[in-house]
C-alpha cells in the first residue's frame, strides 16, 4: 500500500511540475512572431526513409535505447508520434507497458520532439518538419 501511495505521489508531482503554466495565460498554440516565423505544432516534411530514420535515431538517444519501433501513425500527417515499448522476453507474463508519446514542435524554424511523459524536449537536427496543413 506504501509503494501505491509512493508511486502515486511521485506521478502527482511530475504532472504539477509539466502544468506549472500561468493559468490566466492564454492556451499555447500556433503563432507567428513579429517577425513571421511559425511556431507551433509541425509535421515531417517528408516521410522518406532518410527523414524517418534520422526522425528514428533522435527519439531512440531521448529514450536511451539502442533500437525502437514506431507506432501506428504517420509523421507526415500527424505531430503525435509514438514509440512502442520494447518487446517482452521469453520469461515476462503481460507486457503492460504503453507506447512513449511525443509531440513534433516547429520554432524559430528548429524542429522538436517533446516527451510527453518526462516534460522534456529535444532538438531534432538534421530532420525538416513544416507547420500542418489547416484543416478548415
Amino acid at each position: 500500500m506504501k509503494r501505491l501511495c509512493l508511486i502515486s505521489l511521485a506521478a502527482a508531482t511530475t504532472l504539477a511540475a509539466c502544468a506549472s503554466a500561468d493559468p490566466q495565460a492564454e492556451p499555447a498554440g500556433p503563432s507567428t512572431e513579429g517577425d513571421g516565423v511559425y511556431s507551433g505544432p509541425a509535421i515531417l516534411l517528408s516521410g522518406d526513409t532518410a527523414s524517418l530514420d534520422k526522425l528514428i535515431e533522435h527519439l531512440a538517444d531521448a529514450m536511451g535505447r539502442a533500437e525502437i519501433e514506431l507506432g501506428a501513425g504517420d509523421p507526415t500527417i500527424t505531430s503525435s508520434v509514438s514509440v512502442l515499448p520494447p518487446p517482452g522476453g521469453p520469461l515476462e507474463g503481460r507486457n503492460v507497458s504503453t507506447p512513449e508519446i511525443f509531440n513534433l514542435s516547429l520554432r524559430d524554424g528548429v524542429c522538436y520532439a517533446s516527451r510527453v511523459s518526462k516534460c522534456e524536449e529535444i532538438e531534432l537536427a538534421d530532420v525538416t518538419c513544416v507547420p500542418p496543413p489547416d484543416r478548415d
